[in-house]
C-alpha cells in the first residue's frame, strides 16, 4: 500500500476571545497598548465603495488599498482616544457592514530558554519517519506574516521568494524583531545540512511578509493586506503566529477570504 503523505503546515492563528470593552488607545509602546491610535476599520456592505461613504464631521479616510478593497475594508483617521466611540458612530453610518479600532497584534510568545533548542518536537510529530518519504516540495508556498525574515540567513538560502514589507510599504521585508526568522526555521530552515535545526519541510519555498515592527507589533489592518497579498502570489500554506486580545471582524473576513481561495492557515 503506498502512503502519500499530506504536510500541513499549520501553526494556529491565535485570537484569544476577550470581550470588548470601552476601548481606548495608549501611546504607541506603552503596556496594555490594544489599539493603533486613531484609527477605525470600516467594512462596507456589497457595492458600497469608500468614496460613497458618509463619514461623521472630523473622520477622514487614512488608508484604502487594493488589498483592503478585496475585503470591502478601508481604514479611517478618527481622533486619538476615541475609537471606540467613533467606531460605534460609523455602524450607524448608511452603507457600514462593521466598524471597530484598528487592533493592535503582537508575535506568540518564542521562550529564551537556554535549552530550548534540545526540545525535538518533530520526533513528537513522527517527523523522521515522513522525512523517509518526503522532506516536502519546491512547489509548494509557505508565506510566513509576520516580523519578516533574515534575507542573509543562511537556513533559507535559494528558498525565499520576493516578498513584501506592509510596515514600511517596500520590497524588503528584513526582520528586526527576530521572530519571523524563527518561526520559519521551525517551519522550514534546511535540514541534513550539519548545521543550525532541521524544520519540517526542508524544501519547501518561503514567502516572507512583514506586518511587525522592529517592536514585534502589528495592526489588524495590516495583516488583513497580508492574506490576500500571500493568497494571490500562490501561498496555500500560511503561517500566522501572532494575535490579539479582541476579536476582529476584519480578521474574521480575511482570514475566510484565504481559506476560500485554498489556503491552510
Amino acid at each position: 500500500m503506498r502512503v502519500k503523505p499530506l504536510f500541513l503546515l499549520i501553526i494556529g492563528l491565535l485570537i484569544w476571545l476577550v470581550p470588548p470593552a470601552s476601548v481606548r488607545s495608549m501611546p504607541a509602546g506603552q503596556p496594555g497598548e490594544k489599539v493603533v491610535a486613531g484609527e477605525v476599520v470600516v467594512g462596507m456592505k456589497e457595492g458600497v465603495h469608500a468614496a460613497n461613504l458618509r463619514l461623521p464631521e472630523g473622520v477622514t479616510v487614512l488608508r484604502a488599498s487594493r488589498e483592503l478593497d478585496a475585503l470591502r475594508a478601508v481604514v479611517v483617521r478618527v481622533p486619538p482616544g476615541y475609537e471606540g466611540e467613533y467606531a460605534q458612530k460609523l455602524r450607524r453610518a448608511s452603507g457600514v457592514l462593521f466598524a471597530e479600532p484598528n487592533y493592535i497584534v503582537r508575535a506568540d510568545m518564542i521562550p529564551n530558554d537556554p535549552l530550548w533548542a534540545q526540545q525535538y518536537a518533530p520526533v513528537l510529530i513522527q517527523a523522521p519517519a515522513a522525512w523517509d518519504v518526503t522532506t516536502g516540495s519546491s512547489a509548494v508556498i509557505v508565506a510566513v506574516i509576520d516580523s519578516g525574515i533574515d534575507a542573509g540567513h543562511p537556513e533559507f538560502d535559494g528558498r525565499l521568494l520576493p516578498g513584501y514589507d506592509f510596515v514600511e510599504k517596500d520590497d524588503s521585508p528584513q526582520d528586526e524583531c527576530g521572530h519571523g526568522t524563527h518561526v520559519a526555521g521551525i517551519l522550514a530552515a534546511e535540514g541534513n545540512n550539519a548545521a543550525g535545526v532541521a524544520g519540517i519541510a526542508w524544501n519547501a519555498r518561503i514567502l516572507p511578509v512583514r506586518v511587525l515592527d522592529r517592536r514585534c507589533y502589528g495592526s489588524v489592518a495590516r495583516v488583513a493586506e497580508a492574506l490576500v497579498w500571500a493568497v494571490e502570489r500562490g501561498a496555500r500554506v500560511i503561517n500566522l503566529s501572532l494575535g490579539t486580545a479582541t476579536p476582529s471582524t476584519l480578521m474574521e473576513n480575511a482570514t475566510y477570504y484565504a481559506y476560500r481561495q485554498g489556503a491552510a492557515l
